[in-house]
């Protein structure tokens, strides 16, 4: 039974990353470290993609800056 209810609270915790990612703002708002914590355990393609363009415009870690 514990274990029911560790995989759910593993999925809520997933779910709410790709809700967080895909809320713009969330995004803007947000510290960038929190952002980038959450693009990690992103698991929804809406997630993966805001993360992945999130961390590309995030200097020193995904593309260089102009």
């Amino acid at each position: 039974m514990s274990d029911d209810l560790n995989v759910d609270g593993v999925e809520a915790v997933l779910a709410g990353a790709d809700g967080r990612l895909a809320d713009p703002g969330f995004l803007v708002n947000a510290d960038p470290e929190e952002v980038l914590g959450l693009v990690d355990v992103a698991s929804g393609p809406a997630g993966q993609l805001a993360g992945a363009v999130y961390r590309a415009g995030v200097p020193g870690v995904g593309a260089p800056a102009p």
